[in-house]
């Protein structure tokens, strides 16, 4: 189940580039691209689907995030909570790079193990 804790339950593309990967996943997987927030200006977020169900996310790569952090794919396991996980990767080992933060979809927060990979994790709301 999608969002079992442990489970992967969802990825998500930061770039700096959103026409350009719109175009090239629409080619390489015909994933059509739903964007959100006000029209005329880059999306707040934008929605893969792939036959009218949501398979992804994207998201422009802003400011607040360091400049030598390329364009990447960010994987999203769930958790029943995402402070307890916080706490448990940070006691072996890992570091908390975005702290628990609360967002629409539930409370997340982004981790890096203890040789550096990054994930995220979340808490779905109800």
């Amino acid at each position: 189940m999608p969002h079992e804790p442990g489970a992967l339950c969802w990825n998500e593309l930061i770039t700096t580039d959103l026409d350009g990967a719109k175009a090239f996943y629409k080619a390489v997987f015909g994933w059509d691209a739903e964007d959100q927030g006000p029209q005329g200006a880059p999306p707040a977020y934008t929605e893969w689907k792939l036959s009218g169900r949501s398979v992804g996310g994207m998201m422009l790569k802003h400011g607040d995030m360091p400049a030598e952090m390329p364009p990447n794919w960010g994987v999203y396991f769930a958790v029943d909570d995402t402070d307890a996980s916080v706490a448990k990767a940070q006691e072996l080992g890992g570091a908390a790079l975005v702290p628990p933060t609360d967002i629409e979809p539930g409370r997340f927060a982004v981790l890096a193990d203890d040789v550096g990979a990054v994930f995220n994790v979340i808490t779905m709301k109800s």
